[in-house]
């Protein structure tokens, strides 16, 4: 059944491997200056326990129970803190994807790319504990959203790189016009200040839109993903015509 388990894992992490390539190149320049410092804070100590927000805590093993809807509810009071993942040496990690770390992606950046993922990914793992969620689901859930939540991103990136191109011709248009008055400088700073607002305007929204959709259709995977183990609340009756035994 190990066995078993592994070329599970395997081949999820497989599936995520190209869009974790593309997540390192398109954070790379916003992470570059941050990554030393993400670097120094992976080297915290290893949690002791999932709470333990001290240091780091190893890729869960996968182990499911079964979803009880029973003890599912509103989220009255935020659950205790979740401590990040910290990815296996030499990888990539993105929610339940992973991948080896390619050549030309610096060790620091890639830490500095795990480390804000692996945040953001604890995040959504507390904000399920405090619906319900065993543990383990929670963290299920909370990697298949931020796999989902890249998968949308780069969907919807592509799906509007047409109107997001027309849009920044029409807002370096009217930036030119509205430099006129602002010679000689306005025709060079306006026309580009105007693109970048005519691209934000279809890119930003599509953005967020895509990102949540995918989150969200990432999160219910993992909600629906089989149980591997019993339930933990499940308790057996004795037999028939035996006292059943005091704890």
């Amino acid at each position: 059944m190990a066995a078993q388990h592994r070329r599970r894992s395997t081949k999820r992490s497989g599936r995520g491997g190209s869009l974790l390539v593309a997540a390192a190149v398109l954070s790379s320049g916003a992470l570059f200056e941050a990554a030393p410092a993400m670097a120094d804070a992976s080297k915290s100590p290893t949690a002791t326990s999932r709470n333990d927000t001290n240091g780091k805590r190893a890729v869960p093993d996968g182990a499911l129970a079964p979803v009880d809807p029973s003890r599912l509810h509103l989220p009255t009071a935020l659950a205790p803190p979740v401590a990040p993942i910290q990815a296996p040496d030499g990888t990539l990690r993105i929610g339940s994807a992973q991948i080896g770390r390619p050549d030309w992606v610096d060790p620091k950046l890639a830490e500095g790319i795990n480390d804000s993922f692996a945040q953001q990914e604890a995040t959504l793992a507390q904000g399920f504990d405090s619906v319900g969620f065993d543990p383990a689901r929670s963290d299920r859930m909370a990697g298949d959203a931020m796999v989902g939540s890249l998968a949308g991103n780069v969907t919807a990136g592509v799906l509007t790189s047409p109107l997001t191109s027309t849009s920044a011709a029409v807002g370096a248009v009217a930036g030119f016009i509205s430099g006129i008055p602002f010679l000689p400088a306005g025709l060079v700073v306006m026309p580009v200040v105007g693109a970048l607002i005519g691209a934000a305007v279809i890119a930003v929204p599509a953005a967020v839109v895509g990102s949540g959709i995918g989150a969200g259709a990432g999160a219910l995977e993992g909600a629906l993903a089989p149980a591997t183990v019993p339930s933990p609340s499940v308790q057996h009756a004795p037999p028939v015509n035996q006292p059943a035994r005091s704890a």
